[in-house]
C-alpha cells in the first residue's frame, strides 16, 4: 500500500514538475480580441478613412483633367488599398468583424459636393479635402503608433511616412492650382 502512495505522489509531482517547465504562453480560448477599445477604434476609424481616400481618389481620376492631379490620385488609390489590406490582416489575425466597408455619411456627403464640380473648381475641392483628410489621417496614426498591440504600432509607424508624403505632395499641387 505504501508504495502505490508512493508511486501516486511520485506521478503527480512529476506532472506537476513537467507543467511549470512548459513556458509557453497561454492561448486566447475564449476568441476574445487581444486589442483594447482605442485599437478597435483606430482599426474602424483607419479603414474608413482609407476606403475614402479611395473612392474619392477614383472619382478624382475620372473627373479631373489635370494630368498632376490625376497621378496624385493613382498614387492615393495604389497606396490606401495597401495600407488598406495591412488593415484587414489585423482584423483577420485578430478575428474582428464588423469593420467598415463603407464611407460614413460624412464623407459620403464631401465626396457628393466635391463630385459637382468641375475641372478646376474640381481639382481645388479635392486637393482641398485631400489635404484636410491627410492631416486628420495623420493624428490618428500618431495616437494608433501609441497603441500598446504590436501589429497596431508597426501598422501606424510604418504609414506615417505615406501619410505625411501625401500631405506634403497634397499641398504643394494645391499651391499650383492656385
Amino acid at each position: 500500500m505504501k508504495k502505490i502512495i508512493y508511486l501516486a505522489l511520485t506521478l503527480s509531482l512529476a506532472c506537476f514538475v513537467l507543467s511549470c517547465a512548459n513556458n509557453k504562453k497561454a492561448r486566447n480560448y475564449n476568441d476574445q480580441p487581444q486589442i483594447d477599445a482605442a485599437g478597435l477604434s483606430f482599426i474602424k476609424n483607419g479603414m474608413e478613412a482609407q476606403l475614402t481616400a479611395i473612392r474619392i481618389s477614383h472619382i478624382a481620376r475620372k473627373a479631373s483633367k489635370n494630368p498632376v492631379v490625376i497621378r496624385f490620385a493613382k498614387m492615393m488609390a495604389a497606396d490606401h488599398h495597401a495600407t488598406m489590406d495591412r488593415f484587414k490582416s489585423i482584423v483577420t489575425d485578430n478575428k474582428l468583424d464588423g469593420y467598415p466597408d463603407t464611407v460614413s455619411r460624412v464623407h459620403k456627403k464631401t465626396m457628393d459636393s466635391i463630385s459637382k464640380f468641375k475641372r478646376v473648381q474640381f481639382d481645388k475641392a479635392y486637393m482641398q479635402f485631400m489635404i484636410k483628410d491627410h492631416e486628420d489621417a495623420l493624428r490618428l496614426f500618431n495616437a494608433g503608433a501609441q497603441n500598446k498591440n504590436n501589429a497596431i504600432q508597426d501598422l501606424a509607424k510604418k504609414t506615417i511616412p505615406t501619410l505625411q508624403m501625401h500631405l506634403d505632395s497634397a499641398k504643394a499641387i494645391n499651391k499650383i492650382l492656385k
